[in-house]
């Protein structure tokens, strides 16, 4: 239960949405069109899971403050530092892979969201170094 409230799943919700021109577009028993929204909705899922971890792994003190937000898995301690980046990497990486099997255009994008995830992660890495 942990790690769903990490990666909050209930924010993957938001990711229907993918689905909603095959719905308007009367082609959502199209298998082929289907698969492709599912892994869309998959890939961005678990693109913006691990941007929730990154952000919770960079204000981890400040949430250790917070009434509410000191109950969140990292700034409790429930969830290690370490465990917390290495399913950082996996979700990133999973996503990745999935946007390659998709279109290009959709690919570009998660291609920039993945670079943006990368950027802070590395000031993340430079921080914690100096």
């Amino acid at each position: 239960m942990k790690y769903l409230q990490l990666i909050r799943v209930q924010q993957w919700l938001k990711n229907f949405f993918i689905f909603a021109p095959l719905f308007f577009s009367g082609h959502l028993l199209d298998i082929d069109k289907l698969v492709y929204c599912a892994l869309a909705f998959l890939a961005f899922s678990l693109n913006a899971s691990s941007i929730y971890i990154i952000n919770d792994y960079k204000d981890i003190d400040k949430d250790r403050l917070h009434p509410t937000k000191k109950h969140r898995p990292l700034a409790s301690g429930t969830i290690s530092k370490v465990t917390a980046l290495a399913l950082f990497c996996l979700l990133a990486l999973s996503s990745l892979v999935l946007a390659f099997f998709l279109e290009c255009k959709f690919r570009n994008r998660h291609w920039y969201l993945f670079r943006h995830e990368f950027d802070v992660f590395i000031r993340l890495k430079e921080n914690l170094i100096d």
